[in-house]
């Protein structure tokens, strides 16, 4: 029985006789939105906000963007109607299950959908069951990507205990997430400070030094990773653990304890998309974009998804060390940012990494630096680690919590 299934029957077995079970379409209407054809810059502009899954960060409300739409985008497709006040924002594809309620009449981009209140079903207990329950019914493609909408939709079914109650549960949700939302906002304050010290160490060695910038691709070889392959190839192959963006936490640490995940190669895929010690991996795209690792050791028949760039160095002209920790550098202080579009989804190309330029100086002197740094980064890193570590367990702590209010598990 598949994950989900198994979820599914878990969160139903223990509804309140006096709740109701009803089809999500039964209990509200929804409508997703639209982005204009993107090489047309006259589309966009600060006339209508605009909402784009990077715009669901967290925010309980909604009534800024990131961008926007002109005023003749919205003459230009006169159908498109804005997701009106009041309404849950939800992401359905690329990121399944953020949500924020709309502060405003706004626009969104296809990979969201509004739903508007029901006569039976209260917003603020609907921002916290459909992100629990609606990603029951997703189908993952044959890329290992959640997909909801649709037909999806058609089918999914939520719990509706009566309104009162609704209102119960989001009041008491809400004073209890308020909590654990300040004390991971404190961790992320502590962890941001601790990622400046480290930029302010970078930058200190940086400035006794000498140096040009130079675009990685003249330095080492780049290698985006092979797209999730279900199936095995016509003329054979084999099934081995690949990396991917889950293992490339922040501070630039390789976690391999992360769920395991396997897909097929052929033997001159893994040939080809193999993973050695003093190379740097990269993540491609999504929240983690830009993220940086240094391989200490080989991975051995480890193969890599498409959401890793592999930085194998010339090691005759830079150090992948040293590599890694100018990459690190620059996502610190915002170039990477900077020269990926994070309109929709971000992503860090192979090509954009080829292209991007780093300090570089004469090999001898990057090892010395890079081992410098490294040494004395370790404590910080570690802080962070512990830091982090910590936030996601008070995240799933809350994730807890407001399951077993919005199953029933949990009288409040």
């Amino acid at each position: 029985m598949r994950e989900l299934d198994v979820r599914k029957a878990t969160h139903f077995a223990n509804i309140p006789d006096d709740w109701k079970v009803v089809p999500l379409l039964h209990a509200t209407k929804y409508a997703t939105g639209f982005t204009p054809p993107s090489g047309n810059e006259s589309y966009y502009g600060d006339d209508y906000p605009w909402a784009n899954i990077s715009d669901l960060d967290g925010r309980r409300v909604l009534s800024e963007t990131q961008r926007g739409l002109s005023l003749h985008a919205i003459n230009k497709f006169p159908d498109e109607r804005p997701a009106p006040k009041g309404s849950l924002l939800f992401s359905f594809k690329l990121s399944l299950g953020n949500v924020a309620i709309a502060g405003r009449n706004l626009y969104t981009n296809e990979a969201i959908a509004a739903f508007v209140p029901g006569k039976e079903l209260n917003i603020n207990y609907a921002y916290y069951c459909f992100p629990v329950f609606l990603p029951l019914y997703s189908q993952t493609n044959i890329y290992g990507a959640e997909l909801l909408g649709g037909s999806r939709f058609e089918r999914t079914k939520i719990p509706l205990p009566p309104l009162h109650e609704q209102h119960r549960i989001a009041q008491y949700l809400d004073r209890e997430t308020a909590e654990i939302d300040a004390a991971v906002a404190d961790l992320e304050k502590y962890v941001e400070l601790m990622k400046k010290r480290k930029l302010a160490r970078i930058e200190s060695v940086l400035s006794d030094m000498e140096y040009r910038m130079c675009p990685v691709g003249v330095l080492a070889d780049v290698t985006l990773g092979k797209m999730v392959s279900p199936k095995a190839p016509e003329a054979g192959g084999v099934e081995r653990q690949y990396l991917r963006a889950a293992h490339v936490q922040p501070g630039g640490r390789l976690d391999l304890a992360v769920t395991e995940k396997k897909m097929w190669f052929s033997e001159s895929e893994l040939q080809r998309l193999d993973l050695l010690a003093g190379d740097v991996v990269v993540v491609e795209g999504g929240a983690g974009f830009g993220r940086s690792a240094y391989l200490e050791s080989d991975l051995e028949e480890w193969g890599f998804q498409n959401s890793i760039n592999r930085v194998r160095v010339n090691p005759s002209q830079a150090d992948g060390r040293f590599v890694h920790l100018m990459l690190n550098r620059a996502l610190l202080n915002g170039s990477i940012g900077v020269s990926v579009d994070t309109a929709t989804l971000p992503h860090f190309t192979a090509e954009k990494l080829a292209r991007f330029r780093i300090p570089i100086c004469e090999i001898h002197k990057q090892k010395e630096v890079s081992q410098k740094i490294h040494e004395d980064t370790l404590t910080t890193n570690s802080l962070i680690a512990e830091s982090n570590k910590l936030r996601n367990l008070l995240l799933k702590r809350r994730s807890v919590l407001i399951t077993e209010a919005v199953t029933g598990r949990k009288q409040v």
